[in-house]
């Protein structure tokens, strides 16, 4: 039998999936929870795959036989909630950059993924690098100011930012934080080029993407959710290619010299 711990681990997490604990349990608490759960699976070599729609899974398709790889996740939230990197980490023995602008999630972020490098700010374009970004705290559902909202629940950032703290009953709040481009935090940090992207940052893609030069950066993979895959395609056209949808809103682009 698993030790105690692990048990109510496993319960937690089964409870926070159908949705019925999240407003009687401390988001905090509960993160932990999940944490210890999700590495408990790994310890024992076991697969763990905390993706929404699959896409950690999905995504072994195209870059499942690349050890040791490098990988950026924008959007990184705790480094476990639905991550598409989480396995990569775990299992293949990837590392890499973790962007996450909240600062107390960042934090978290920090203690679940040691192998990685995370920095507290937000993405934005070359010519945005260095100012400020207002955002909204929503949890998963953070939104910054400039954001494209036309489907953001109640079309706004703020009507958004509420309906993603109420599911797991936090409070929502503004907040600000530097924006820096994605080339500039790769080179910061040591990484000349990478594997994949992940970018899920609430409608703020296009300008998160205008941050990279792939000239100076390369990434080989980018999986974008947008749901404005048109103004998403004006800027990866020149240097990808369009590979395949992994959701309704989630699409995977790959570097054409690659």
């Amino acid at each position: 039998m698993l030790p105690k711990p692990f048990r109510r681990a496993i319960f937690l997490t089964k409870k926070a999936t159908k949705g019925t604990i999240g407003r009687t349990l401390p988001t905090a608490t509960l993160k932990k929870w999940r944490f210890l759960y999700a590495s408990f699976q790994a310890k024992l070599g076991r697969d763990y795959f905390p993706s929404n729609d699959g896409l950690d899974r999905k995504l072994l398709q195209y870059i499942g036989g690349i050890k040791n790889g490098v990988f950026i996740e924008a959007g990184a939230n705790d480094g476990l909630s639905q991550s598409n990197t989480w396995h990569l980490e775990k299992r293949l023995g990837w590392t890499g950059l973790l962007v996450e602008p909240t600062p107390h999630i960042a934090k978290m972020c920090k203690a679940f993924r040691g192998r990685s490098t995370v920095e507290n700010c937000a993405l934005g374009s070359f010519e945005q690098d260095g100012d400020e970004l207002e955002l909204h705290y929503g949890g998963l559902m953070t939104v910054a100011d400039g954001a494209d909202t036309s489907h953001m629940f109640g079309g706004s950032a703020e009507t958004h930012a509420k309906s993603g703290a109420s599911w797991t009953g936090d409070k929502p709040y503004r907040f600000k934080s530097q924006m820096n481009s994605l080339t500039g935090l790769l080179l910061k940090n040591g990484i000349k080029r990478a594997d994949l992207l992940s970018l899920d940052v609430e409608g703020f893609e296009v300008q998160a993407l205008q941050g990279l030069d792939v000239s100076r950066t390369p990434v080989t993979y980018i999986l974008v959710e947008t749901s404005n895959l048109a103004a998403v395609r004006l800027v990866l056209d020149p240097d990808y290619d369009y590979v395949t949808n992994l959701s309704r809103h989630d699409y995977l682009f790959k570097l054409k010299v690659a």
